[in-house]
């Protein structure tokens, strides 16, 4: 699940990333964040402390292409040698600029290309949930 937020044109706003539901049963997790890319720019992931130990990587895709006006960030965090489950809780959060020409309104963050996978590398079902960015005006 993909938390919701709130900021203002020129400033930061964070987006947590929140897996439940697991069980003890994920050992790894990937998702493409599509964010406006018109409004945000230059998004950092870090990992979350209660999943220490685990690799965790970001990259920006070029494929499959994002949609006019948007930007895919890449995320990916496992554990190496399949063991270690991804614990149920915030797994990493995703710290994005507001670009300080941003119109005041709500901006979906959309979780695509899901893959969640059990220590056998066997795809585990999900439900994936979008977050949002709503910028207010500055007074």
């Amino acid at each position: 699940r993909l938390a919701s937020n709130n900021g203002f044109p020129g400033g930061k706003v964070d987006i947590p990333i929140v897996l439940g539901g697991g069980f003890g049963a994920v050992s790894g997790v990937q998702l493409d964040l599509m964010f406006d890319g018109l409004t945000f720019a230059n998004p950092v992931c870090t990992l979350h402390p209660g999943q220490a130990g685990r690799t965790f990587d970001t990259s920006f895709p070029s494929e499959p292409p994002a949609p006019f006006g948007y930007d895919v960030l890449r995320m990916i965090i496992h554990d190496e040698g399949g063991s270690t489950a991804v614990n149920d809780g915030p797994i990493a959060t995703c710290r994005f600029d507001v670009l300080a020409d941003a119109t005041p309104g709500t901006y979906p963050i959309v979780a695509d290309r899901v893959q969640v996978i059990n220590a056998e590398a066997r795809p585990l079902p999900y439900t994936a949930s979008a977050g949002t960015i709503s910028i207010a005006a500055l007074t």
